[in-house]
């Protein structure tokens, strides 16, 4: 069955069809709601449920020029008549242009005065795919299962078995009709004729009555079954969307969307607002960009400011942008704010992974990063680390400055900095390989510990003893 075939059956609505023409109305619970069917119905199909001419037939028109589009190497757009947008109070519809540069479709808007730039243009195909996927999201809602549950329970009675009984009895008439047929050329009297052609009639009339029944048992029978295969084939409508033909896609969009709504918004993103044909809409905004670059949505660049001022980390920075590589948000950084940095030490996140690539690649796990020794150190790192060791700070509040270097790549920094002969007060709490994070989940579990606070001082101090080859560490 077509896609197109399945939006304008009636036993959405709750009727038994029969060759396309509906015999049993109101059969069963209906499958959509009333209005949106017929709102589908109306778009689609130039005839009525019964056959006749549909007064209320209107599909949406599209203007094409057929011997320009054969030349094009990308398919007209889906959505083309159906986009609309504001221009000085009043909404206007969207146009679809081809871009010979490019080589591909755009939705754009130019203004009335002449020789007006375009308003906004955007390409087709960024369209296209938002408003599909906002189409299918709407087709899963639309679908009620619990109203398929409920049609299905009524057609569970055992059809099979009454279609045997049926037939069964149908043999039987037949079966007497033919002895009585028999026993009529041992009838000699009138009267006896008559009464045998009056009891052969009752059994005529009763198995008329009986093959009557027997197919209305068929016909529940077929009728279960193509309910069956209607869930089936409507449940797989959104699936099966790419190996529909353009034309059924666009006019199963037609069907269920009575415009789109496209503005631009929030710099450069596009807000979209689908009026589906139940009176019912949703929205959402695109971002626009050229290949795997997209561009930033003012909002989003505010977002990233208030990160940039508040000093959070890159984990927190990539959380906020879970779709956007390391690398994007850095230039992005950079950008306005040439002089920021995040040390070397504190990039869990590779440059070309996302958020969601690292959550992938650790296993979900955040705070299990720990900068290699031989990680390149900083300018505001050295800086740090200097003034640290300047005032005295003690081992642990050295290594809470830099949570994810061990204390050996530390204690190296120090000694290239400032000399082999620098003293780190309290210096036995870490060992050599071990860095601030791990220490604190060590002692405290995933709590973070403040070392000026006696209740958190619960491990055994670490003393390092060296020999001219390696460095150990153990507990008293």
């Amino acid at each position: 069955m077509a896609l197109l075939d399945l939006l304008t059956n009636a036993a959405y609505l709750g009727h038994s069809t029969y060759k396309d023409a509906v015999v049993v109305p109101n059969n069963h619970q209906p499958i959509v709601d009333n209005n949106l069917f017929f709102e589908v119905f109306n778009s689609i199909s130039n005839v009525e449920l019964n056959g006749d001419p549909n007064p209320n037939y209107h599909p949406v028109r599209v203007n094409m020029r057929p011997t320009l589009e054969e030349d094009r190497t990308e398919e007209r757009p889906l959505c083309s008549g159906l986009i609309f947008t504001l221009w000085n109070g009043k909404s206007i519809p969207v146009n679809t242009n081809w871009t010979k540069g490019s080589k591909w479709y755009a939705y754009g808007v130019r203004g009335n005065d002449p020789g007006e730039t375009f308003l906004w243009s955007r390409r087709s195909r960024t369209v296209d795919e938002a408003v599909v996927a906002m189409f299918r999201a709407k087709l899963s809602a639309t679908f009620d299962v619990k109203a398929w549950a409920a049609t299905e329970a009524a057609f569970s009675k055992n059809y099979e078995k009454e279609q045997k009984v049926k037939r069964t009895e149908v043999r039987m008439l037949e079966d007497l009709m033919q002895r009585q047929v028999e026993n009529l050329a041992h009838v000699s009297t009138i009267e006896m004729i008559e009464q045998s052609e009056k009891l052969y009639k009752g059994y005529q009339a009763e198995r008329t009555r009986l093959l009557n029944d027997l197919q209305q048992v068929d016909d529940e029978i077929q009728k279960h079954q193509a309910l069956l295969a209607l869930k089936d084939t409507f449940g797989t409508i959104a699936e099966d969307w790419d190996y529909a033909t353009r034309e059924e896609r666009i006019s199963i969009l037609q069907s269920f969307v009575e415009r789109i709504e496209a503005n631009p918004i929030d710099g450069t993103g596009l807000e979209l607002v689908i009026r589906w044909r139940d009176n019912s809409s949703d929205k959402t905004v695109i971002k626009i960009g050229h290949g795997k670059r997209i561009f930033w949505l003012d909002s989003e660049v505010d977002q990233l400011n208030n990160l940039i001022v508040t000093d959070a980390s890159q984990l927190e920075i990539c959380a906020a942008f879970p779709t956007r590589t390391w690398q994007a948000i850095w230039y992005k950084i950079r950008s306005s704010n040439p002089g920021w940095e995040i040390p070397s030490s504190a990039r869990p996140i590779h440059y070309d992974e996302t958020y969601d690539d690292f959550l992938n690649r650790t296993g979900g796990k955040v705070d299990g990063f720990k900068a290699k020794a031989g990680t390149v150190w900083s300018q505001q790192e050295d800086a740090v680390l200097v003034k640290l060791v300047q005032s005295e700070a003690t081992q642990l509040e050295i290594a809470r400055a830099f949570p994810h270097r061990p204390w050996q790549g530390i204690r190296v920094r120090i000694t290239r900095l400032l000399g082999k002969n620098v003293k780190i007060p309290d210096a036995v709490h870490l060992g050599v390989s071990e860095n601030y994070a791990e220490y604190n989940i060590r002692v405290n579990g995933n709590g973070d510990c403040d070392t000026n606070d006696p209740s958190c001082a619960t491990e055994q101090p670490l003393i390092s003893v060296r020999n001219p080859r390696t460095t150990a560490s153990f507990h008293h």
